[in-house]
């Protein structure tokens, strides 16, 4: 990658916290989709032990609890044909306080929150592992597209339509775009194709679930971050290469990329851009910094053309 030839670049955004800022589709899925028709209640299990897990590192043991109260009381619901009270008590997971990475510690404390977030991912894939094993592709990712389609209540994550709009167009043959995360690639992709204007416009990378014959074994594989941008650099002949994350974690990709955008959605990325120098400003020559209540579309569209 160059900077000396800018004809074709490259845009590889996180999801969880960088695009949709406010959570994670990763996690918000979790209990709708223990509503399909092939869950069990073992199946149900993992997976409201993966939600609940989400709540108890970010609000405390209280918030735990009341999230499996809740959950098992929409389980009910649908046991008795209350679909619509069960959505309506699902909802109400979306008024638990989120994800809050932002505050301010000394080098040992964000080295234990580091560990804690990394403990926290590792459980929530492994339990959905379990929760989908021995479940055909085809049914878990028809329940995933269910989960995604666009209502209008909001009732399920979806991306603000400004920045659906800058994506699709930014998207051309000179700018190719692929949104790399750490949730399972076919929930992304489901995530993706549940936005019409996205379904063509980009490409998703993210952890792969093993699969043999059609069927999920429960195993998966982790995305290398760093590792996706360089291959996808080599494959598609991108000149120059632009990465956004809110985590350390997304700091993988900025090693390889030539700019890097910090965005503040619910990872740990100010402490590094307030260390870099960066937080104070939006603009840098290697970095970008999006605070909370900056749009994001427009920085991206600033810096997509500087890169053409």
């Amino acid at each position: 990658m160059t900077e000396d030839v800018n004809n074709n670049v490259g845009l590889c955004l996180d999801i969880d916290g960088t695009l949709y800022r406010g959570g994670s589709v990763f996690v918000e899925a979790l209990p709708w989709l223990a509503g399909a028709a092939w869950t069990q209640s073992t199946d149900r299990t993992h997976l409201r032990a993966a939600v609940a897990a989400v709540m108890r590192h970010y609000g405390g043991p209280l918030q735990e609890v009341a999230t499996r109260g809740l959950l098992s009381a929409v389980d009910g619901l649908r046991v008795l044909g209350c679909n619509q009270t069960a959505e309506a008590a699902l909802k109400m997971l979306s008024e638990l306080s989120g994800p809050n990475a932002n505050g301010n510690g000394n080098g040992d404390t964000e080295l234990y929150e580091s560990r804690e977030r990394e403990h926290l991912r590792e459980l929530l894939l492994s339990e959905y592992g379990a929760a989908v094993a021995d479940r055909p592709v085809t049914i878990v990712r028809r329940s995933l597209a269910t989960v995604f389609h666009h209502r209008r209540d909001g009732a399920v994550p979806s991306l603000p339509d400004r920045l659906v709009t800058t994506l699709s167009e930014i998207a051309t043959d000179d700018v190719g775009v692929a949104l790399v995360t750490d949730a399972p690639a076919h929930v992304a992709q489901a995530f993706t194709e549940g936005t019409a204007e996205l379904n063509d416009a980009v490409s998703v990378v993210g952890n792969q679930y093993d699969r043999v014959d059609g069927v999920f074994t429960g195993d998966f594989t982790r995305v290398d971050k760093g590792e996706v941008i360089t291959e996808l650099a080599d494959r598609r002949g991108w000149d120059w290469v632009i990465a956004g994350g809110d985590t350390t974690r997304d700091l993988a990709m900025a090693q390889r990329a030539d700019r890097f955008i910090a965005v503040e959605g619910h990872g740990d990325i100010r402490r590094w851009a307030e260390t870099e120098g960066i937080a104070e400003t939006t603009r840098d020559t290697r970095a970008t910094f999006v605070p909370h209540g900056q749009q994001l579309s427009p920085v991206l569209r600033q810096i997509v053309n500087e890169g053409q």
